[in-house]
């Protein structure tokens, strides 16, 4: 055994991986492992970077499935090894949900049931997690729309969803899965009890042709029914935005498939269903439709109308009986035991809604509810579990500061 040896391969290893060079850098961890066999770090980050390799590179002739069962074993020796890298439960966690997904797409109905099933029981989705996942799909009204992104999110509705059977009147749509044809197939037609269908125009042929397209910034339209214009109060049954391009290159601006197919949706939807956007991903439309969304808990709900000249950026009642109920946070403080490093941070979208609103309250002269509010965000959401990001931390004081 050469530990020394192995050290230089797992640095030669990180600098490849900074690099983009995943191919590279597994076969450096590999040399790594044969020097030093029981280093629980080496066997972390051979399943971290061969899942980078795996899904995150250009495909390689050396992939298979077995890989996923080889990500799934690194990963699983590392944990058996060193418990207390806990990153190792987050990677692990995702190669489940890979392997869930890859179920859904061949039509393997219990392939997507089990890995998440089994990815709960090796504490991949903890407590609170789900309870973050639970918040997250209970801020949505009846039979929403939900788009979502990022591992930890869906992987945890997912289990919710699938495994709970919760909430499973809300389509859960995957962001970056909508550039990818047999997803954009599945949500359009619905799987079995899984995923109930979204309104999608696209017929096959264009289904399984999507590609990145030209576009230059151009107003799409909406023909509202009756219903939706009484039920919001418009003024005319037209609403419109500018789709704006959200990839380059060639000197030409392009709409990708996973745009374009959340704008079709929303066109075709004409608000019958109510659309949420997940804090983590409603950026991508961000730009087009900043001024029609308002903050509703973990997500941002669209409407058709102007929410600054409604001056409803916030659906206030709802944000409050949330955040003033602590049986919405039971489940913070197992963070301690079962921390996830790399993702736990996603919990400060929690003391993002406080300070939403404490401001809001503040600004209508409203101190003893602001005050309110502090005390329950720091009884609830304690530092001493989740410490605050330092930028975080100073906005609390000098906002604490102006509070009498």
């Amino acid at each position: 055994m050469n530990t020394s040896l192995a050290d230089s391969y797992l640095v030669e290893a990180h600098r490849y991986f900074e690099q983009g060079n995943y191919l590279e850098s597994v076969k450096l961890l590999k040399s790594a492992l044969a020097e030093d066999s029981g280093n629980s770090e080496i066997y972390y980050y051979l399943g971290y970077y061969t899942h980078y390799l795996c899904y995150d590179s250009r495909p390689y002739s050396s992939y298979s499935l077995q890989l996923s069962d080889s990500i799934i074993g690194y990963l699983t020796r590392a944990i058996n090894l060193d418990p207390s890298l806990r990153n190792s439960y987050y990677f692990l966690g995702v190669e489940y949900g890979v392997v869930s997904r890859r179920g859904l797409q061949l039509d393997r109905y219990n392939d997507v049931r089990s890995p998440l099933i089994k990815g709960r029981s090796e504490g991949c989705y903890p407590d609170w997690l789900l309870e973050y996942a639970l918040n997250l799909l209970d801020c949505c009204s009846q039979d929403a729309i939900l788009f979502i992104s990022g591992d930890a999110e869906v992987n945890s509705i997912a289990y919710l969803q699938w495994i709970e059977n919760y909430r499973t009147d809300v389509s859960a749509i995957i962001i970056p899965l909508c550039n990818r044809p047999w997803y954009i197939q599945i949500i359009k037609t619905g799987y079995h009890d899984l995923i109930s269908p979204v309104p999608i125009s696209w017929n096959d042929e264009q289904i399984y042709s999507a590609s990145n397209y030209k576009w230059n910034s151009n107003e799409v339209q909406v023909l509202l029914s009756e219903t939706v214009v009484n039920s919001y109060q418009l003024k005319n049954n037209i609403f419109h935005w500018i789709l704006s391009p959200d990839l380059t290159g060639y000197q030409r601006n392009y709409l990708s498939p996973a745009k374009a197919v959340i704008a079709d949706i929303i066109q075709q939807n004409a608000f019958n269903r109510p659309i949420y956007f997940s804090l983590s991903c409603h950026h991508l439309i961000e730009n087009d439709l900043d001024s029609n969304l308002i903050l509703c808990g973990l997500s941002h709900q669209l409407v058709p109308y102007n929410v600054y000249d409604r001056e409803t950026t916030l659906e206030v009642e709802m944000l409050k009986n949330f955040l003033l109920d602590q049986e919405n946070f039971s489940n913070f403080q197992d963070v301690r035991e079962n921390d996830l490093p790399r993702i736990s941070g996603m919990l400060n979208n929690y003391r993002y809604l406080y300070l939403n609103l404490i401001i809001y309250y503040y600004n209508i002269e409203d101190i003893t509810m602001s005050n309110n509010l502090i005390r329950s965000m720091e009884e609830f959401l304690p530092d001493s579990v989740l410490p605050l990001p330092e930028d975080l931390k100073n906005y609390i004081k000098q906002l604490k500061s102006q509070l009498p």
